[in-house]
């Protein structure tokens, strides 16, 4: 298991090059699964500083957020959840997905984002306004690589049947999360008062 500098730059290129042929390359890494919880704790962690960062940017106006820390443990969460409920769907789609792989592909995806985020910081640092249209290319690219990383994670040959399970999967954790917060009592920030 290498995971080098040199590795992770060549495992990026990969990926934005060809989603498919990236899972592939991120998979076949070895990494051990007692490694994975660590992993997602150190990106949930770099994605928490590099929103912090995007916090500190823009307008103190529009910067209200939670705390890093919330942060964190809400992207660990959603990493979690996410490739928790991609396996478990897959599997009732006929899928051969692992959990473990699972894990590691949202991991990756993170990974990703978090260069993606740090162009958008770069971006809101030369050209405020062309933010937007960054946000809107990344959220595309970021469902295109979760399709193409489903479909290599259950070995379904059909990027269709990727894009069902990624939004049954993403309603469904919607609904389950919507649940547990109303349990919980907790307000989510635009929903009914």
């Amino acid at each position: 298991m290498d995971l080098s500098l040199n590795t992770l730059s060549a495992l990026l290129r990969l990926t934005f090059r060809d989603a498919r042929e990236g899972a592939h390359a991120v998979l076949s890494l070895g990494i051990p699964r007692n490694a994975l919880l660590l992993m997602v704790a150190i990106v949930a962690v770099l994605s928490a500083l590099m929103a912090g960062i995007f916090q500190i940017l823009i307008p103190q106006s529009a910067a209200v957020g939670p705390p890093p820390g919330v942060v964190a443990l809400t992207i660990g969460g959603v990493i979690l959840g996410t490739a928790i409920g991609l396996h478990y769907a897959g599997r009732a789609f006929g899928g051969s997905g692992r959990l473990p792989d699972a894990i590691l592909l949202m991991v990756w995806l993170q990974v990703v984002l978090l260069l993606i985020q740090a162009v958008q910081n770069l971006v809101l640092l030369v050209a405020p306004g062309a933010v937007g249209i960054i946000f809107l290319l990344a959220f595309g690219y970021t469902l295109w690589l979760m399709i193409n990383f489903i479909d290599v994670l259950h070995g379904f040959g059909s990027r269709p049947r990727a894009a069902v399970l990624l939004l049954l999967t993403m309603v469904g954790l919607s609904l389950g999360l919507g649940m547990i917060f109303s349990i919980l009592g907790i307000a989510v920030p635009g929903g009914p008062i």
